[in-house]
C-alpha cells in the first residue's frame, strides 16, 4: 500500500511537472530588433513601460496577449503579476498619464504579424506557434 501511495505521487509530480512545462511562453522580436537575448530585469522593463528603446536608440512597441496559457505564464514568470493586476497597472498607467500601454492581441496569429511587421516590436507566445520571420529572444 506505501508503495502504490509513494508510485502515485510521483507519478503526479511528474505529470504536473511536464504540464507545466509545456505552458511557457517564448519571447520574439522583429527582424529590425540587434538584441539577442534579454535579462528577466529587462524583459519586466519593457512590459510594464519603464525601458522604451532598444539599445541602438529604436522605439520598444510591447506586444500582448489578451489571455490564454502563454500570456499567464508570461506574467508569472516574467512580470509578477496575475493577469488582472496586469490589467490593473496599465489602467492605472493611463489614467495618471505615467505610461503607454502596449498593444493587445486576442490570439497569437495577429501578435506574430504584428512583431513581424512592426520594427522595434516584441512580444510573447506559446512554444509551438509558428514564428517565422521573428527572432527569437533567449533570456539571460
Amino acid at each position: 500500500m506505501k508503495i502504490t501511495a509513494s508510485v502515485s505521487i510521483w507519478i503526479i509530480a511528474i505529470l504536473c511537472f511536464y504540464g507545466t512545462a509545456s505552458a511557457g511562453s517564448v519571447l520574439i522580436a522583429n527582424n529590425s530588433v540587434t538584441e539577442t537575448s534579454l535579462s528577466k530585469e529587462d524583459i519586466n522593463l519593457i512590459f510594464l513601460g519603464k525601458k522604451t528603446k532598444w539599445g541602438n536608440g529604436q522605439k520598444i512597441n510591447v506586444a500582448v496577449l489578451k489571455q490564454g496559457d502563454a500570456h499567464d505564464s508570461f506574467l508569472n514568470t516574467y512580470i509578477n503579476k496575475t493577469p488582472a493586476k496586469y490589467s490593473s497597472f496599465w489602467k492605472i498607467a493611463i489614467v495618471s498619464g505615467t505610461g503607454f500601454p502596449p498593444k493587445f492581441f486576442q490570439n497569437e496569429a495577429d501578435l506574430v504579424e504584428y512583431v513581424t511587421e512592426k520594427e522595434g516590436a516584441i512580444g510573447y507566445i506559446s512554444p509551438e506557434t509558428n514564428h517565422e520571420n521573428t527572432r527569437v529572444l533567449e533570456v539571460k
